[in-house]
């Protein structure tokens, strides 16, 4: 009896509740770097430019780099991502420029949560509101003065334009 009452005392003694700390933070920056002869030609195209941002898409070639010269990125819109909230960023001559995903384009919408559907609503074909859909105003952006470098996986330069 003694040996449970221990192992009991034991267990509400020793035993803490800890808060689990957000893995996620606002602030957090994920940097990404590409190879030195990849990072050198960005250089290239990106250093008679004051402000940047890249657009990062990938295919079975390789990787794609839209360099996109802009006035500030506080206020520039990539869809509906505000380019200065993008927690992403990669590494150019020492320098960490806002970078954004194309599939934050394509995938990526402002939408409208009171009328979103579970799957068997959108599977039975009932939809909440036939007239109205989930996604307001889907924008796509386009650049003018965007600049292509591609590079197939081994990061070997395929295009420059």
């Amino acid at each position: 009896m003694r040996k449970i009452l221990m192992f009991l005392l034991f267990i509400l003694i020793g035993c803490k509740s800890y808060k689990r700390e957000e893995t996620f933070s606002k602030n957090e920056v994920y940097s990404y770097v590409v190879p030195h002869r990849a990072e050198k030609i960005l250089y290239e195209k990106m250093k008679n430019f004051d402000n940047v941002f890249l657009e990062l898409s990938f295919n079975e070639n390789g990787y794609s780099f839209f360099i996109i010269p802009t006035k500030k990125n506080d206020n520039e819109y990539f869809g509906y991502l505000k380019i200065s909230n993008s927690n992403r960023k990669i590494l150019v001559n020492s320098k960490l420029y806002d970078l954004v995903f194309s599939s934050d384009v394509t995938l990526g919408s402002k939408i409208d949560l009171s009328k979103a559907e579970t799957i068997s609503e959108q599977e039975s074909g009932t939809r909440k509101n036939e007239d109205e859909g989930l996604i307001v105003n889907k924008k796509t952006p386009i650049y003018d003065r965007a600049i292509l470098v591609s590079f197939d996986k081994d990061w070997n330069v395929i295009m420059k334009k």
